[in-house]
């Protein structure tokens, strides 16, 4: 359910001693179709006055920062603590440091004379990193917006595929 505020209302007053009615109610609705052909029934219901005509607009959904959630991947986990994400063993590590965030920039990097890991790789895994870092970001996004359900078999499937694509097409 969404949130409208109905405004510029349009009471159907035939009397001139109509309590002074309220300029703007607010109202849940499936979409914006419900809201056009169900308002009126909301504000009537809520005010006990009949309505003529309204505009509408959808409201702003509030976004939450007070939930704590880890969802499980095949090989991983998001782990989401009010308006923050991580994510474990999705992203590949420095060969030498272990870190995610480590591009051949740590002390074990310097003077390599092993080849732990060669440029192209360096760059493959960065890349890689970077797109879990996107995927991320929309976990986050679609969690605090309230109106996707990120524990749900199929976003979890959905958010898998995208892994899987990612490994297949990057790493």
């Amino acid at each position: 359910m969404a949130k409208y505020e109905a405004y510029n209302i349009q009471y159907d007053t035939d009397r001139e001693d109509a309590p002074d009615l309220p300029k703007t109610v607010t109202f849940e609705a499936e979409d914006d179709e419900d809201a056009q052909m169900y308002g009126c029934d909301k504000i009537s219901d809520e005010t006990g006055w009949c309505v003529s005509s309204f505009e509408f607009k959808r409201l702003a959904e509030q976004m939450r920062t007070d939930m704590h959630k880890t969802v499980y991947v095949s090989g991983g986990r998001f782990i989401l603590e009010g308006n923050t994400i991580r994510s474990e063993n999705l992203k590949e590590v420095c060969p030498y440091c272990r870190n995610t965030d480590c591009y051949a920039n740590c002390d074990g990097a310097q003077g390599d004379i092993d080849g732990l890991e060669s440029e192209e790789q360096m760059h493959a895994r960065e890349v890689s990193n970077h797109a879990i870092d996107a995927v991320e970001s929309l976990v986050l996004a679609l969690h605090l917006s309230g109106q996707y359900d990120i524990e749900a078999p199929a976003f979890i499937k959905a958010i898998e595929t995208t892994l899987d694509a990612i490994g297949n097409n990057l790493g």
